[in-house]
Parts: structure tokens; sequence; C-alpha cells
């Protein structure tokens, strides 16, 4: 389903996508190990854990369409089982 025409919605995840991408090294420098929750071009909340962040999402911004993603520290090994 398009978020374009949902109402609340402030960017769309396209964008925070190609942010994602296109800053994946300073991503993983400041936020390595952690949760973040992206809103366009910027990190709208991050956290160690999860459900915090979920939480959080849910008690500042619950109509915003964010992009959630774990970055992984640098040097951690990905399992993708």
């Amino acid at each position: 389903m398009s978020t374009k025409n949902q109402p609340g919605t402030d960017f769309f995840l396209g964008e925070s996508a190609d942010f994602l991408a296109e800053n994946w090294g300073n991503l993983q420098r400041d936020y390595g190990g952690k949760w973040v929750a992206l809103a366009g071009r910027k990190v709208r909340l991050f956290d160690d854990d999860l459900t915090r962040l979920h939480e959080q999402i849910e008690l500042t911004c619950p109509e915003e369409t964010l992009l959630v993603d774990r970055i992984p520290a640098s040097g951690e090994e990905l399992d993708w089982k």
C-alpha cells in the first residue's frame, strides 16, 4: 500500500531507504549495534533494544511512517539464517 495518501505520513519510506544506503558508513559509526528509526533523511529515534524503540515510537511519533532497521556494529558478523 502506498503511504502517499495516508494521513499523518510526513516522510516516504523510499527517502528513508535512500538515506540509509547513502549514509551507511556514518550510521554504522554513530549507531553501530543499535536499532534506528528513520524519518526521511534523518535518524528520528534509536535504542539498543527493539522493544524499547517501539515504545518510544508509540509515545513520541505514532503517526509518522518510519523505517526501522538495525545497524550492525563495525566488524559484527551477521547471521542471515
